[in-house]
This record gives C-alpha cells, sequence and structure tokens, in this order.
C-alpha cells in the first residue's frame, strides 16, 4: 500500500505528459520496494539537493523518537566540519528549502506526541538507514550522532534523557553514560517511566563495558535520591540489581525469573520481612565489593537462601 502511493506520488510531480509512460517504466524497472524507495530517494536528492535530504532524513532515521522541525532545522545547519573535517558539511539550508521538501515528503513523516517528526512505515526508515549508513556514506552516521548527543547535552527535560541515553548507547560513549543515569534526576525519572531502559544502561556498564562500572554506582545514586523517592522505588532497584547479576552470572541457580520472583516476592508475606532483611544484607555484604569472585558468590548464596523460604510457602507449590 505505501510503496503504490510512492509510486501514485513520483507520477503526479512528474512535469511532462509526453514523458510520463517513460517514468512509469522507470519506476516499475525496480525488482523489489528497496531499490525502488532508493530511487526515489535520488530523484529527492535530485530535486531538493543532496545534502538536505542525506542530513534531515537520515537525522531522523538515528533519533530515538524524532524531532521537532525546529530542532530539524538547527540540526541540519549546524556545522558538521568539526567531526567530519569536510567544509562540504558546512551548508546552511534556507528555510524555504526545507518547507518545500517537508510539504512533498509530508505523506511519509508521521507526527507524534510534542511534534515530533518520524518515519510514517518502517520501509521508509529503513530505506534511509541501507542508502545513507548501511552502503555509501558511512562517514556520516557517527558525526551525526555526535551532533545530536552535543546539542541536547545541556537541556534537562526526559526528552533530552532519552535521547542522550539512546546515543550515547550506539556511539557505545559508556562514560557519558554513566554520568547520564548516575544523575539522580535522570535516574529516578527513568526508573518510574522506563525502568526497563534504565536497567539495560546499567546491565551494559556493568556487564559489557570494558571498564565494568560497579553495580554499587546503581545502588549509590538510588541512595542520593530523598527518602519519598526511595521509598517509592525500593522493590525497583532490588530487581534491577538482581536483574544485572543474572546477566552477569549467565543464570541462577532456581527456577523462577527475576520477573516472576518479583511476584512471589508480593505474594509471599509470611516471609516478606526476613526476606527484604536478607536483600539488605546482600547488598552491604555483596554489591558494595564485587571486585572479587568470592563476594559474589557470596552476594548469591545469600539470595539462595532467600529463594530456600519463598519454596516453604503455598505460592511455589
Amino acid at each position: 500500500c505505501m510503496s503504490l502511493r510512492i509510486l501514485l506520488e513520483e507520477l503526479i510531480v512528474h512535469p511532462l505528459y509526453e514523458t510520463i509512460k517513460k517514468e512509469i517504466r522507470r519506476c516499475l524497472k525496480s525488482s523489489n520496494i528497496d531499490t525502488f524507495l532508493s530511487s526515489v530517494l535520488d530523484r529527492y536528492e535530485k530535486d531538493y539537493g543532496s545534502l538536505l535530504i542525506r542530513k534531515s532524513l537520515l537525522l531522523l532515521a538515528i533519533s530515538d523518537k524524532g524531532f521537532d522541525e525546529g530542532e530539524i532545522r538547527d540540526l541540519i545547519n549546524d556545522d558538521l566540519s568539526r567531526f567530519v573535517g569536510d567544509d562540504s558539511m558546512n551548508c546552511v539550508i534556507p528555510t524555504l528549502e526545507w518547507s518545500q521538501f517537508y510539504c512533498v515528503f509530508k505523506n511519509n513523516f508521521s507526527v507524534r506526541e510534542g511534534g515530533l517528526l518520524g518515519f510514517s512505515h518502517q520501509l521508509m526508515r529503513d530505506a534511509v538507514l541501507k542508502k545513507y549508513a548501511l552502503e555509501n556514506n558511512k562517514e556520516l552516521v557517527l558525526p551525526l550522532r555526535k551532533q545530536i548527543a552535543e546539542y541536547f547535552q545541556n537541556e534537562n527535560s526526559p526528552r533530552a534523557y532519552l535521547e542522550l541515553r539512546h546515543q550515547y548507547h550506539e556511539l557505545g560513549m559508556h562514560e557519558q553514560l554513566h554520568k547520564l543515569i548516575c544523575r539522580p534526576e535522570v535516574y529516578y525519572w527513568m526508573l518510574v517511566n522506563c525502568k526497563k531502559l534504565l536497567i539495560d544502561s546499567w546491565t551494559e556498564l556493568c556487564v559489557y563495558s570494558e571498564k565494568h562500572y560497579p553495580v554499587i554506582d546503581c545502588i549509590n545514586v538510588w541512595e542520593r535520591l530523598d527518602v519519598s523517592k526511595k521509598s517509592k522505588t525500593y522493590k525497583d532497584v532490588e530487581m534491577m540489581v538482581l536483574s544485572i547479576f543474572v546477566e552477569e552470572q549467565g543464570s541462577l541457580p532456581f527456577d523462577p525469573c527475576p520477573w516472576e520472583f518479583a511476584y512471589i516476592q508480593e505474594l509471599c508475606i509470611p516471609y516478606q520481612t526476613e526476606f527484604q532483611n536478607l536483600f539488605h544484607y546482600t547488598y552491604s555484604a555483596g554489591v558494595g565489593f564485587l571486585d572479587t569472585s568470592s563476594h559474589i558468590e557470596h552476594a548469591l548464596s545469600l539470595l539462595l537462601r532467600a529463594l530456600s523460604l519463598l519454596e516453604k510457602s503455598d505460592v511455589l507449590n
């Protein structure tokens, strides 16, 4: 359906009736949807300029949630030469040119919450990535990611948190990612609103980064929150640390997965107090000293003791 619509749009904008049949044959010559969309992008480059098309569409394709029109114009016109050493990347795109392109391409855009532009169909996004990020012009992707990160680094908003987290992750900039999620306001907002992303970020830092950041960093940020926020998120932090343990060790020798285990923990009221005491002791005795395998084993053994209590409950029988 999308490819048929784009084909009709290509024919509508064709200027000469006398050569319309030739244009139809050109469009139908494509052997698959990828080559067809690539030819469409070539036509946009010819009509509106290669730099405008490459930068604007690639910026949207590599973003987390998209950008509003003002941000797109700022990023397009920003000087990329400091990243790529190429003055050809330093080119101001007049607002009129962007507006003209937006009008003809708008059916391929979707306007999301907050007025953010994104692609209306995954096929078009994939075509942009394949043409500009995977085949040629690979050298443009990393500079654009760095440019996006630099653009949002001084902004203090949930939208900036998510965009920075996305770009730091894609760039492998673990030090910057660590600094970002160690900011209490960022940590708490992500813990409440997108816990899975926060867990993934800490797992990446503690398990997969070259530096292997200690898990205690995750606990220390939580300790810096005020009392009311800590009381609301205590169980979330428990599960985050346990999830990192599971990822680091490959698996733990018990049947319930971490999320099932959290549900069981909620139901086992008779053992709740002793269970939480064991967790507290685990954190103080084990999590803070992950530099030796013996302490890791000690911490895990305490977790298994807690699980043995749960196995006696009716929930597991």
